[in-house]
């Protein structure tokens, strides 16, 4: 593999965004609070969790396509929401906020810090970000399957569904990528080969799916990449670029 280019379009001269200064990362004390936030509305039918809204971000960012902030954010909030219009807005601001680190981390996915849950001894739980990850590939379901058709991506997607919960894989939508029955035959032996490094094997798989990505995908996201307010200025989100 050829060192990838780090430079984004963002970069060149002709783009407004490129005299911005970086913007600061979720902070700690802003995660806590987003998550207490996010807690309280769990009442609302098919909300998303925080590790869950997590993974949710990096399959949109990780697949071909996004759809309008507007339809992934309600997503994210469930059905029936429980939150104060400050809350909401509260939250929106860090969520969008968490998207575009993670954009930012995705450049370089083997250094990318996913937020997970803890389980009962204190260890890191992949299931729920999983979850999200897996909720969001219904937005481009067949992109999804024509990759785990392929060698590299069975190697790199289906370690994905081997972390996940099983009975999460037992009653799945009707619009999300459809597993061969060959696929979930190796699930059980696949998930018996996964190290105790949780985070490592989410960035193996992320790393991989960014670098087998069509450049028809990427060219597709390039085209319709959106800008969105963050901390009262324009960001661009940026997707990673490939690497060959």
């Amino acid at each position: 593999m050829t060192e990838r280019d780090d430079r984004n379009e963002a970069d060149s001269p002709g783009d407004p965004d490129a005299s911005q200064p970086p913007l600061d990362r979720v902070s700690e004390e802003e995660r806590r609070e987003l998550a207490a936030i996010m807690a309280s509305n769990r009442g609302s039918l098919n909300s998303l969790s925080l590790a869950e809204a997590d993974g949710f971000f990096a399959a949109l960012i990780a697949g071909p396509s996004a759809p309008p902030d507007e339809i992934w954010m309600d997503m994210v909030f469930g059905e029936t929401p429980q939150l104060t219009v400050r809350e909401r807005q509260k939250c929106e601001n860090i969520l969008f906020h968490r998207f575009d680190d993670i954009c930012d981390d995705l450049w370089n996915p083997l250094e990318f810090q996913p937020w997970l849950d803890l389980d009962a001894e204190g260890k890191p739980d992949p299931a729920g970000w999983i979850r999200g990850f897996l909720q969001a590939m219904v937005f481009a379901p067949e992109w999804w399957e024509r990759l785990m058709e392929t060698k590299d991506g069975r190697t790199f997607v289906l370690p994905l569904f081997a972390l996940a919960d099983p009975t999460d894989l037992e009653d799945p939508a009707d619009d999300a990528p459809k597993i061969s029955d060959e696929s979930r035959a190796a699930l059980a032996n696949l998930r018996a080969t996964l190290g105790p490094d949780v985070q490592a094997d989410l960035r193996r798989c992320l790393s991989g799916i960014l670098t087998h990505m069509s450049d028809d995908a990427e060219e597709q996201f390039h085209a319709s990449r959106r800008t969105t307010s963050r901390k009262k200025k324009r960001v661009k989100h940026r997707r990673p670029r490939r690497r060959k």
